[in-house]
């Protein structure tokens, strides 16, 4: 990537997609001033989650400076280098799952000055805001290696389900999340058309500090609802003992629909078995889901829109082409910040009810990856 530019700040204002502002910001390498963080609310500026996202992007960068306004509600970034190598953070604290953090900062990984080993501590498990670590390790990898990024890999070391009770401290036993990644001077262009039939279905059911067989139970409701369509599924299980989870106990599900080119996933958690979801409820939903995902057409499934979008708009100055379903609020959000941060304009065209995206990538070079 270039050398740190002399213009002046993006002003931008409001706390929403903060993480993507400053992702790109890194990118780009354009300093950005975020103002008016929550101004009117009853707790002004930044979430304990936003907060400790920022320290993550401070070590992985060098020579980031970083500064918030008395009130709170001000932050000002401006982006050091990406520095890779080996990096630890405890997601933890902040109350947010480790996808959360690792889905926004993949973008980032391929550009380090050194292969990067990020280790992230915390709750594997997705929500309603976040992928579980499975499905990125599945789906969020492959699309990686697709751009050039060869050998990235993340591996879930050690699986957590509970999401919801903050009140509890998880770092002495938490979920560990290992991402791989080597880096490279220029990301590929891509032409990823619409997807082959599914080939297989691959899974996991986990159960955490609590009795294995309801691991069981979810697999067995999820195969139930998948094997008719004369698919091959597989759905392992994982059931940790109770010395080696968080002492809450916490089910969940992760389906993976494969074919010849990527992988589109659903997955189902319960947050605590105090809730209403049994495990055959979360077993089929996830299969029913992943129907859903695979019926809508696209070659990745919609959670990982903004991911492959970003990738493109970061491509080498080429053209790079993708078939999507339908376009979330989220990923049309991402196309606005592409172009804000990056000047990339996709253009989008519909087919069959389908969205083909194609642009020209920004051209974006790690500067500390030598010319081959």
């Amino acid at each position: 990537m270039s050398s740190s530019s002399t213009r002046p700040p993006l002003r931008l204002a409001g706390a929403r997609d903060l993480r993507s502002r400053l992702v790109l910001a890194t990118l780009a390498r354009r300093p950005v001033e975020i103002r008016r963080l929550r101004a009117d609310a009853e707790r002004p500026g930044l979430r304990g989650d936003e907060a400790s996202f920022v320290r993550l992007l401070d070590k992985l960068t060098s020579g980031s400076r970083i500064s918030i306004d008395e009130t709170g509600t001000t932050l000002r970034y401006s982006p050091g280098t990406l520095c890779g190598g080996s990096i630890e953070h405890d997601c933890g604290p902040s109350g947010r799952p480790i996808g959360w953090f690792l889905s926004a900062l993949l973008p980032l990984a391929p550009f380090g000055a050194k292969p990067l080993r990020l280790t992230l501590k915390g709750v594997t498990c997705g929500n309603d805001k976040a992928r579980s670590a499975d499905a990125l390790s599945k789906i969020a990898a492959p699309l990686l290696d697709k751009f050039g990024c060869k050998g990235c890999a993340i591996d879930v070391e050690r699986r957590e389900a509970v999401t919801r009770d903050k009140k509890r401290d998880w770092t002495k036993q938490a979920g560990s999340v290992v991402l791989r990644c080597p880096c490279v001077r220029t990301l590929d262009p891509v032409d990823l058309d619409a997807p082959s039939q599914t080939k297989r279905v691959r899974g996991v059911a986990y159960a955490t500090r609590c009795a294995p067989a309801l691991a069981n139970r979810c697999a067995a409701a999820a195969r139930e609802f998948l094997e008719p369509l004369h698919v091959d599924v597989r759905v392992a299980t994982d059931a940790s003992a109770q010395r080696d989870c968080a002492p809450v106990a916490g089910v969940g599900i992760v389906l993976i629909a494969e074919n010849d080119a990527l992988a589109r996933g659903a997955e189902r958690d319960a947050a605590s078995m105090e809730g209403d979801a049994s495990p055959e409820a979360l077993g089929e939903g996830a299969a029913r889901a992943l129907v859903a995902e695979v019926k809508s057409g696209g070659c990745v499934d919609a959670a990982t829109q903004p991911l492959l979008l970003t990738l493109m708009a970061c491509g080498a100055d080429d053209a790079s082409s993708c078939v999507l379903g339908p376009l979330t609020a989220r990923a049309i959000s991402q196309l606005r910040l592409v172009k804000k941060f990056l000047g990339v304009t996709f253009r989008l065209a519909q087919e069959e009810g389908v969205v083909r995206a194609t642009c020209l990538g920004a051209g974006l070079r790690n500067a500390s990856k030598g010319v081959s």
